[in-house]
Parts: C-alpha cells; structure tokens; sequence
C-alpha cells in the first residue's frame, strides 16, 4: 500500500524543538514527514478534526508518539493518538505506533496498550530517533554516514568540559538508563524468539521502577529475572535478579550504582556475577543491557 507520509509525528507544543529536530533530520534523509510546520499553509482554514483524523489514521505508514507528561494532557496530542490507536486495532496490531517516551517518563499512556514496545530518550538525543527509525525502514546506507574529504579535513577537536550533576541529574540518568535498559533487553528477546520461535518471552510491567522478564522453552518456564530500581535517598540503584523466586526485592544477584566523573555519569556493577575486565568497568545502559543478557544466556548455552 502506498502511503502520502512515511510517518506523522504526534507531540505536545511542549516538546516542539525536540520535534523539530526530528521533523527535519528525517526530511534531510528523503523520509516525507507529516509534521504540523511543514504543512501550516495547508492546514490552514481546513477543519482540523477531519484534516489530522486522515492523517493519522490513514494517510501516514508509521506514526511516532513522543510521549511526556505535557503528551497525555494536551487536546490535540489525545486527538491525534486516538485515530493512531484505531487504525493500529484495524489492521490488527501490525506495526503503526512508534513510541518514543521522553526524558524517563513512565506514566500511563491512555488507551496505548503497555506490550508495545518503546524507545526511551533523552530529550538532548533527538538523534537516536532519527538514527532508530532509519534502521527501522532500512534507510540507513553507507553513503548515509561517510565523512566526506572536506569534513576530515577540517574536523576540530570538540573537548570534554568538567562538569558537576546535582541529584536531580543523577535520578534523572537513573531512570533513563532502567528504561533504556528494559527497552533493549525486550527488544532483544523479540529478536530471539524471532529467530528461534520456541524461545518465548513475557514481560510484566509492574511500575516505572520494575520490570518481570520470563523466558519459555517450547512452552516451559526456562527463567525469571526481575530489574528494579532500589535503595535509600541519595543511592538509588539498578538491581538484577533471576531464578524462579524473585518475589524479594532485598535479594539480588547484581547491583549497579551510579558512577560519576568529571565528564559523564555511568553505571558501575557491584561485582557479583562480573568476571574478568567487567569487574572494574563503568558501563553505559547499552553496556549493561549486553551484560545481563551474557548472564541470563550463558546458564542454557
């Protein structure tokens, strides 16, 4: 079927320059995008109630929900996630909604089904959308990221500043990386599964702090592992559980506390299960995320 935009993106004013961004990354890359800005001279005079129901609901392949807390309560936002949800139950749950949650937020979408799965961003990344729905579509070639003659040329050395993070940084980089964390390690079981289909996976929301994973071998229970924020004020920790009881969050087999340098904050594993150069290492959530699941596979392989 062809399609008038690639994708409409949904938003809260709120977020616009985090929109924006996106908006005009992809269009950069040849990707038409249904973005409110571009089209302001259409839409002008139209009924929008008509205009964006045909948007959002039939005329666009994907749709991209950047979802904070300004997303659930604006008219609009509701309005355009409305006709998204209708034309994803129609076509019977294939993929249409692309949710991308905005600066660790973790509340309640109304109406969007939890067993969707999403990207959570940092506000400051806008990038990481443009670059995950590239590779989405297969967009992304190599002609998409060599660096041409003149940009090696005058490449010029960017430094790392110190800097100092407040505890309002620190929760922040705590809740995004668990989400991140989660995000990817469900990404990848779907992946799993996709490859060996008797390899099966449920995924428990419990909160915005706590996540169940259970893995099926041909319809037996293989596993559990439970991921959860805990701990006292001021250290706040990642914690890793697995094995059939997982029921006490003061029992677990890794922890991962927050590790702060001049320049960044990372994740610093406590040591239980690490081996080797992981012992001492400071890891990014992509790095944990590959960390557990050596874990978690390495007990069946």
């Amino acid at each position: 079927m062809t399609y008038e935009y690639e994708f409409a993106l949904s938003f809260a004013g709120e977020d616009r320059e985090f929109a924006d961004y996106i908006a005009k990354g992809l269009k950069e890359k040849g990707i038409k995008v249904f973005y409110d800005n571009f089209f302001s001279h259409e839409l002008w005079g139209e009924d929008l109630s008509l205009k964006l129901r045909e948007i959002y609901y039939a005329k666009s392949r994907y749709c991209i929900l950047i979802i904070s807390e300004s997303y659930i309560q604006k008219m609009w936002p509701n309005f355009e996630r409305q006709q998204a949800i209708e034309r994803l139950i129609e076509q019977r749950g294939s993929t249409y909604i692309l949710p991308v949650r905005l600066d660790g937020f973790g509340g309640d979408v109304p109406g969007l089904s939890k067993n969707i799965s999403f990207i959570s961003v940092s506000s400051k990344n806008p990038e990481m959308v443009v670059n995950t729905f590239l590779k989405k579509i297969g967009k992304i070639k190599e002609e998409n990221i060599n660096i041409s003659e003149t940009e090696k040329t005058f490449t010029t050395f960017t430094p790392k500043l110190k800097k100092s993070f407040t505890d309002k940084d620190k929760n922040q980089f705590l809740r995004n990386s668990f989400e991140m964390i989660v995000g990817l390690i469900e990404e990848s079981l779907k992946k799993t599964n996709k490859e060996y289909p008797q390899l099966e996976f449920d995924f428990d929301r419990v909160s915005t702090r706590k996540s169940i994973f259970t893995i099926y071998d041909s319809g037996n229970e293989l596993t559990r592992f439970k991921l959860w924020i805990s701990g006292s004020i001021g250290s706040d920790s990642i914690r890793f559980s697995y094995g059939r009881v997982i029921e006490d969050d003061n029992s677990y087999n890794e922890s991962f506390s927050i590790e702060e340098n001049d320049v960044e904050l990372k994740l610093k594993p406590l040591g239980m299960l690490s081996h080797g150069s992981d012992r001492d290492k400071s890891m990014s959530p992509e790095e944990v995320n590959e960390y557990l699941l050596k874990i978690i596979w390495e007990r069946f392989q």
